[in-house]
């Protein structure tokens, strides 16, 4: 499939000489909006998805057979699900499937295994310009991108889709670790697995809050070793000051000061 590009509005070069350009656009911020991504997903989406259909059957035949559909895998910017673009996809039995939020380094194909190779290859493209004093701009932005784009091989992509499981399918691509609590909000210090090895860790030395009130004295409040929630002027939470020396001992003194504000160790 050409690529397509959305450019700024103002004045463009002429690419026609430039072969395996798809569509050129312009919008007033140089982003894509819902009017551009309906016309992409009409003028050169579908068309791509009817040449390329494995069976060699018309996609609208899906909505009788119910058995052979083309699936398009978008991230979930709201110009991907419209009403008219869902319109668009019913009358050729095209399933659009939005990733969730927040799974994209895990799922997205792009984010995966792609854009880092392309991102490699643009960025020394870059710098061997910078050498030779050229300046990559607006008008020659396009036939710069086309001349490192070929990075991504077919190869490439199938192993994307391989990494994030999408093909062959795998449900249980997440574990049970992804769906854990944020180390930096958790009660577990976050360290090497190498300091885990030992029995006496830091992560064993701090413990969940206290179910009861804990015991403020003078001493405790000047060091600021109690810190309370004033939202609901109940919480609290206590931490023992000799914590320190052993998360200093375990992962340094930068990652103590790190895990344990406003203290001095």
């Amino acid at each position: 499939m050409s690529p397509c590009f959305v450019m700024k509005e103002g004045p463009l070069a002429d690419h026609s000489e430039i072969e395996g350009i798809g569509v050129i656009v312009t919008s007033p911020n140089g982003w894509t909006d819902w009017e551009l991504r309906k016309e992409w997903f009409r003028e050169t989406f579908v068309p791509n998805a009817l040449a390329h259909c494995v069976d060699e059957k018309p996609i609208a035949l899906w909505r009788h057979r119910c058995h052979s559909a083309d699936i398009l895998n978008v991230d979930g910017h709201d110009s991907h699900e419209t009403n008219s673009l869902k319109a668009i996809t019913y009358g050729y039995g095209i399933i659009i499937i939005g990733f969730p939020l927040k799974t994209t380094h895990k799922t997205q194909p792009l984010d995966v295994g792609i854009f880092s190779s392309v991102s490699r290859k643009w960025t020394s493209h870059c710098g061997q310009h910078i050498v030779e004093g050229i300046k990559i701009d607006h008008y020659n932005f396009i036939p710069k991108y086309m001349s490192i784009c070929h990075v991504m091989t077919p190869t490439l992509i199938w192993k994307a889709f391989t990494c994030t499981e999408i093909y062959p399918f795998n449900p249980d691509i997440f574990t049970e670790k992804d769906f854990a609590p944020s180390q930096a909000t958790s009660y577990e210090v976050c360290v090497p697995p190498l300091y885990h090895s030992s029995g006496d860790t830091p992560s064993a030395q701090i413990t969940a809050p206290p179910s009861g009130p804990a015991q403020t004295t003078a001493s405790h409040m000047e060091s600021e070793d109690i810190i309370e929630d004033e939202g609901s002027g109940s919480e609290e939470f206590y931490y023992n000051s000799n914590v320190g020396d052993q998360i200093e001992a375990a992962a340094g003194k930068a990652c103590a000061q790190d895990l344990v504000s406003h203290q001095e160790w």
